[in-house]
């Protein structure tokens, strides 16, 4: 029989790459939406789900990009999971990855797995990514980003290393930019109740009681900046507002932002929801929003409604809660 640990591990990063995926097709957005209570219910009830991921449906421009990138992957000139690197071109100053990490997108590029994003990235941005170690290549990516969010090359990178469990830094030697594994260390503190237990699956970190499955999950949902200092208020409550929205709408379709209710975290406002989880009685979804600091984070937890002491357990850690 498998562990719940690994039933759980598959079923949060399938609710995770569901979460953060952004179909083009009204009817795929609304399936997506549905999805968002069963996973979220199969996770709670630790039962196998074998659920195919959704996919942007592909014009014929993105086969041709697709053909390209399979091209250019075969190509030694680039390398993903340890292969050498031949003929990358000259290094660059550190004035000029410093005006490349500064650097806005019209929209975060990230996709696919370690790898096929490394693909992409040189394929279409003539830019490299690295990492000496196999398994990082194979870890699917999802973007925190909302779609109208124009990130900055830093904050690409920066989610990228949280997904993967790796720190990145520029290979002058190589000429991309390589990414290694990193001691297990979060972008927050946090005190953890009496007997609970912490996992980190890098797009989220699990929070297990000693008495039940699930308890509390910590999604670290990127970094963002504004152009002028004087916006940024102005955006991350905008960021804030969206990341909750996303993750509320698959149990209440018709929840607005203004009918959440507003609570202090670490002196940021979050926004908190909750609903019950449909396909399992008596079960309570409940979340917390906010950014600091210019980070966002998604506070989220999953118990039965008469877990009243474990509730207590999860209100005490999120009060010890503080951002790095």
């Amino acid at each position: 029989m498998r562990s719940f640990d690994a039933i759980y591990r598959k079923n949060g990063n399938a609710f995770y790459h569901t979460l953060f995926h952004h179909p083009d097709n009204p009817d795929q957005r609304q399936e997506k939406n549905d999805r968002m209570p069963e996973l979220q219910g199969k996770i709670s009830d630790g039962i196998d789900f074998k659920g195919k991921f959704l996919y942007m449906k592909h014009t014929h421009i993105k086969f041709l990009c697709l053909i390209l990138v399979v091209l250019t992957a075969n190509f030694q000139s680039y390398a993903q999971n340890g292969v050498v690197v031949d003929n990358n071109g000259s290094a660059i100053s550190e004035k000029e990855q410093k005006a490349l990490l500064e650097t806005r997108l019209e929209k975060s590029p990230i996709r696919g797995t370690f790898s096929s994003f490394g693909s992409f990235l040189f394929s279409f941005n003539d830019l490299a990514i690295h990492t000496d170690h196999k398994e990082i290549g194979s870890i699917k990516l999802g973007s925190p980003f909302p779609s109208d969010y124009k990130p900055t090359w830093k904050e690409v990178f920066d989610t990228v290393a949280t997904q993967t469990q790796t720190s990145w830094s520029y290979d002058a030697s190589r000429n991309y930019w390589l990414f290694t594994p990193a001691q297990d260390a979060p972008s927050y503190n946090i005190k953890m109740a009496d007997g609970w237990t912490s996992r980190n699956e890098g797009i989220y970190i699990g929070y297990k009681p000693p008495t039940f499955p699930v308890g509390m999950d910590i999604y670290q949902l990127g970094s963002y900046s504004a152009k002028k200092s004087k916006d940024e208020a102005k955006l991350f409550e905008k960021i804030r507002e969206d990341l909750a929205l996303r993750f509320a709408k698959g149990f209440n379709p018709n929840i607005k932002a203004k009918d959440m209710q507003s609570v202090k975290i670490d002196e940021a406002d979050a926004l908190y929801f909750e609903a019950p989880i449909p396909r399992r009685e008596g079960a309570v979804w409940r979340q917390w929003v906010f950014v600091k600091n210019g980070k966002a984070f998604a506070i989220v937890s999953s118990l039965m409604k008469q877990d009243t002491i474990l509730f207590e357990d999860v209100q005490t850690m999120i009060k010890s809660f503080q951002v790095k």
